[in-house]
């Protein structure tokens, strides 16, 4: 049995008491503390509460309130019950939670950690939460003594976006404020939602209370707390993805520096030209002249020569080894080249499969050379 304000103890009785026991224990402590016969300087207090516990312990109903604010409040944060304030969010939604999430402000200079606490509807906690992220990313970072804390911030408000004590007080104050201004079926909704953050013992506690209530009503839609982690992730994936994007554009803006045109002049000798229509994008050019023996190379061994600059292209011949080619460009990565074939067509073998110089005799008409 919790005890929020210590009346149980200070009249040294459990909760199960009869009237009886009660009245004993009350008559036996106020002989002992009353300032008439007692000179201690706390003994005015102690009588004071006893009065006080006397009071509250002896009403049934009064009791069960007790109680039912001992589960979830402090001597510090205890309510005054007479007249219980509904705690609200805007409109007076019962479906709310204590929002309790930490943001950092910081600048070169100086940072600064405000502790946000409210009161708040699930829709609310949504916008709130996706705002504190915007804060800690963007603003948590620029001074040497936040760059941690915040760090740790960040993930302590993802994990825990919502104070569950708080949760439960805010509730259970709820329950009985509405059921002291007559709104029976929102009391009822506020402790169904308050036995959520209770064991056992709590629980029976608030089902006796709203059973007392008479009132049957279903309780709100649960929180998707998986979904209050998640929006506060919103901003710093699209960040990253912002940078990953930004990364390739600049990888294809500084490879592209390399390619050429798409079609390629080949020079036939005797002012002839004609253009093949191989894509070479990325590949870097060799002008083709026939008569250049320069630009020629055999292969070491016998190899297929593919379609484009990779083994998943389909092979537009198998050449025999020493077969004689003639080089018209080179991929940027220096691991594939662009050779010509006798009958002018344009393929792609690796690097390593050709050696520079002559090897097989062209055939007659061979667009490789003369």
């Amino acid at each position: 049995m919790k005890d929020a304000l210590g009346y149980y103890k200070i009249l040294g009785i459990t909760s199960s008491y009869s009237d009886e026991e009660l009245k004993n224990a009350y008559h036996n402590q106020a002989k002992l503390w009353h300032p008439d016969s007692n000179s201690s300087p706390e003994a005015a207090e102690v009588f004071r509460k006893l009065s006080d516990a006397y009071k509250i312990l002896s009403d049934n109903k009064l009791r069960h309130r007790y109680d039912i604010l001992s589960l979830g409040c402090t001597a510090d944060n205890y309510p005054t019950t007479a007249n219980l304030a509904i705690i609200k969010d805007g409109n007076e939604d019962v479906n709310l939670r204590a929002l309790h999430q930490n943001t950092i402000r910081a600048n070169f200079i100086t940072g600064h950690l405000y502790q946000n606490y409210q009161a708040a509807s699930y829709q609310t906690s949504l916008k709130l939460s996706f705002k504190n992220a915007i804060t800690n990313w963007c603003l948590g970072w620029w001074h040497y003594k936040t760059f941690f804390a915040n760090l740790f911030n960040i993930i302590g408000n993802f994990i825990h976006p919502i104070s569950s004590q708080d949760s439960l007080r805010i509730l259970l104050i709820n329950m009985l404020a509405h059921e002291q201004s007559g709104q029976l079926v929102k009391a009822v909704q506020s402790g169904l939602q308050a036995c959520d953050y209770l064991d056992s013992e709590g629980q029976k506690i608030v089902r006796d209370y709203i059973a007392s209530l008479g009132i049957n009503s279903p309780r709100p839609r649960a929180w998707n707390i998986a979904e209050l982690r998640l929006v506060q992730l919103i901003f710093p994936l699209v960040f990253c993805l912002f940078l990953i994007l930004s990364f390739t554009n600049l990888t294809r803006l500084f490879s592209s520096s390399s390619e050429i045109n798409y079609y390629q002049n080949v020079n036939m000798g005797l002012g002839k030209q004609v253009t093949d229509d191989l894509i070479v994008g990325k590949v870097i050019n060799i002008p083709v002249d026939r008569t250049d023996a320069s630009k020629l190379y055999h292969l070491k061994k016998a190899a297929p020569i593919m379609y484009g600059p990779s083994d998943k292209f389909d092979v537009l011949k198998n050449a025999p080894e020493k077969m004689t080619v003639r080089l018209t460009g080179v991929t940027p990565d220096n691991i594939w080249a662009r050779v010509m074939i006798d009958n002018g067509e344009m393929g792609f073998i690796r690097m390593n499969m050709i050696e520079k110089g002559r090897g097989l005799d062209l055939p007659f008409g061979s667009a490789v050379g003369e």
